[in-house]
């Protein structure tokens, strides 16, 4: 039986968008299959507002969501998600998290 390919997936929540990179653990080094970036300016909402509004969380999600669909279709048996600066600076950075496990069962 051959060896089946790991795929991995990270998918961030940055300052401007939201990220996919889909890779091929396979070999010395990884094979980018995908990276892709759906822009939301998140930071420029939290620095406005000191928080994510419903609709920039809604968006997020939406995208989260969909590249985690991306990621199950190309057979990522490893996905991590993450955020970076929007929300170690909003407010509501806990109800984000949760919002987001709640939609798509990823923490």
């Amino acid at each position: 039986m051959a060896d089946q390919v790991r795929i991995a997936a990270a998918i961030d929540v940055g300052s401007n968008s939201v990220h996919l990179l889909l890779t091929e653990l396979e070999g010395p080094r990884p094979t980018v299959l995908r990276d892709e970036s759906e822009l939301l300016g998140l930071w420029a909402m939290v620095d406005m507002e000191g928080f994510v509004p419903d609709e920039g969380m809604a968006a997020a999600i939406e995208a989260v969501q969909g590249y985690l669909d991306v990621a199950a279709e190309e057979g990522a048996s490893s996905i991590t998600l993450l955020a970076t600066e929007p929300l170690r600076r909003a407010s509501n950075r806990s109800r984000f998290c949760r919002a987001v496990e709640e939609a798509t069962g990823h923490p």
